[in-house]
Order: structure tokens, then sequence, then C-alpha cells
């Protein structure tokens, strides 16, 4: 904040998120985001000379826009038609008059936040889903199973296949007395 002599910027790719006043008050002509950086609209208050915006493959050249055109800073909105959130260039002519040109690639740190958790929760699955899934054809090679406790109302059961008929005696007989247990109380 407040360099004079920082003038152009490359942010890296693995830079996912830039806070509020990172580059303010500073002599940036020239800025390059990645593609989908998280950032706040304070960003670059008060770098009137900048005059190029590279987000990703976008390059937004102030000259190109309009003659004598000020940096003025950036804005987020609610575009009223689909809803969603909207960045804009905000810039004065020689006159003072206000314009605004949209700049897409970017978003708010928050939506930048919740599109890297909804990534993580979904790495998180697969591989979750992934190594149930492996353990579950293992335990079938393994001649493995398992009798839940919701059925029982006892531990885990885990066995060879060899013991199966055993465990299965072993459930009916305690079905069989909670049903005599169940008699008696009625």
């Amino acid at each position: 904040m407040g360099c004079p002599q920082l003038k152009e910027l490359t942010i890296p790719d693995n830079i996912k998120y830039i806070y509020d006043k990172a580059f303010s008050l500073s002599g940036m002509t020239s800025i390059i985001l990645p593609e989908g950086v998280g950032i706040e609209p304070s960003i670059l208050d008060g770098c009137r000379g900048l005059k190029s915006i590279t987000i990703g493959k976008e390059v937004i050249n102030l000259d190109e826009l309009g003659e004598n055109l000020t940096f003025e800073g950036l804005q987020r909105s609610i575009n009223e038609k689909t809803g969603q959130e909207q960045w804009n260039i905000s810039c004065s002519d020689k006159s003072g008059e206000m314009k605004t040109y949209e700049l897409r690639g970017v978003m708010s740190i928050e939506e930048k936040k919740a599109q890297v958790i909804r990534e993580q929760n979904a790495e998180f699955m697969r591989q979750y889903h992934d190594q149930k899934t492996e353990r579950h054809f293992e335990d079938m090679k393994t001649g493995r199973y398992c009798i839940t406790e919701p059925q029982i109302g006892k531990a885990t059961v885990d066995t060879p296949t060899t013991k199966k008929s055993e465990a299965q005696k072993q459930v009916t007989m305690d079905e069989k007395e909670l049903e005599q247990e169940n008699i008696k109380e009625n």
C-alpha cells in the first residue's frame, strides 16, 4: 500500500485472494491477475495512473476504451437481470464524467472462498468414495462381512464367512430373546 515506485505487477496463478487495499495509492500502470482470483474492490484505490488490467487472457486497456480516461477504482454489484455478481472498472474522462466498463474473470473473496471449499469438499468426497469402494471390494475378496448395530443392538461383527452361520445363529437367538422379553412385558 502506498508504493509509488510500483508500476507493473504480475500476480502468480497460485494466489487465490488479494485483500483490501493491497496495491492502493501505488504508482501502478499495469496489473496482471490470474483468472478467478478473489479480490476486494479497494485493492487498486488511488491508482489513478492505471492503464492496463489483464485477467487471464482478457486485456483491458483504458486507452483503447476511451480518450484520456483516468482509472478511479473497481466496483462490485449484482447484475439485476442475472442475479450474478458483476465487477466494473470505473473511469473518469477529461470532463469528469464517470464511465464504467465490465471486468470479467474476478470474484469477491467470499465467492472465491466458497468456491475453494466446494472444490475441497468435492475432492474429499471423491477420495472417501474411492476408499470405501476399495474397502468394499477388498471385503468381498477376503470373504468378510458386517452385521450392523441397529439390527442387532450389539457391536459390529466382522468375521470370515466360515463363521457366518454361527454369527447368524447368534443373531437369531438374540432376536428370539427380545421377542420373549416383549411378550413378558405385555
